[in-house]
């Protein structure tokens, strides 16, 4: 996944405290699906999961799989995650799904998520969105017009997820998580290092990984990425890694998140992740008031 001219600026050398605690996480697009109307991973989606999962169970055991309400987010991450065991056979003809079910049998933990799934909207902008999508060029529709778009034709915002609120929902996935750990570290117990998988779809993570490095590097890195994506997104297995760290168990705002895109980590604290979901939920609100 390395990308060229993706070159990390300002990064200090400051040494910062032993973290009470770490999350890892590996998030990609979904692999290659099947045909309508399941849209399952199809034997090429599942092999190419299987090779994009390699080695990524580093630097610590294997977590939990997320994935959006459809299906083949999941049965993404469950053969990402899976890899090394599952990278030397062959002839999958099977039902991935079935795959998935009988390893939830023996413990596996899989959760769907609304934060990892896409609406396209209604009328004036469902017929952007489809336009640009099909003529290669999604991406940049999405961080240039998408939340204009949304406003303009009064979206429903149960119904859509323009580039703010698709940033905000991958950022809502990750505050969650480190939610979950402060409150075992307040009740005493200990927090593993683990890497959990999450799979969602194109727009969806490139949105919050913009919104990142804006942030980290300014306007001209952000721009790079939709240029680097060729306008349109990730491919099929694409994506970046996490990593949270919480610097102190009693301090809500001690941790900070790092996201590492092909071999730049970009650095926000805290209080940058929750604008990028506050960005969101302010677009939400705005149109709930729109309904009115």
């Amino acid at each position: 996944m390395e990308q060229e001219g993706m070159v990390q600026e300002g990064m200090g050398h400051e040494q910062e405290p032993q973290p009470a605690a770490r999350i890892y996480m590996d998030m990609a697009r979904h692999g290659l699906k099947g045909p309508k109307p399941r849209e399952a991973l199809s034997k090429e989606g599942i092999e190419g999961a299987v090779e994009a999962g390699l080695g990524k169970v580093q630097p610590a055991p294997a977590g939990d799989v997320y994935g959006s309400p459809r299906e083949r987010t999941g049965q993404s991450s469950v053969f990402r995650m899976y890899a090394e065991q599952l990278q030397h056979v062959t002839g999958w003809d099977f039902d991935p799904e079935e795959f998935v079910r009988w390893l939830e049998k023996g413990g596996l933990s899989k959760t769907e998520t609304p934060f990892l799934n896409f609406q396209v909207g209604e009328g004036e902008y469902n017929k952007e969105f489809m336009e640009n999508f099909l003529k290669g060029e999604y991406f940049k529709w999405i961080t240039e017009r998408s939340d204009a778009a949304a406003l303009e034709f009064k979206q429903k915002p149960e119904s859509v997820t323009p580039f703010s609120i698709q940033a905000g929902n991958v950022g809502s996935f990750i505050f969650a998580e480190v939610w979950a750990a402060y409150d075992r570290l307040g009740k005493g117990e200990t927090v593993e290092p683990r890497v959990d998988f999450a799979t969602s779809h194109q727009g969806v993570l490139e949105s919050f990984l913009y919104k990142v490095i804006k942030k980290h590097s300014g306007d001209d890195l952000a721009a790079h990425l939709v240029e680097s994506l060729n306008n349109q997104g990730f491919a099929e297995n694409q994506g970046f890694s996490v990593e949270v760290k919480i610097l102190d168990p009693h301090d809500p705002k001690a941790w900070n998140v790092t996201v590492v895109y092909g071999d730049t980590p970009f650095v926000l604290p805290s209080a940058e992740v929750l604008e990028i979901i506050k960005e969101g939920q302010d677009l939400k609100t705005a149109l709930a008031e729109l309904q009115k």
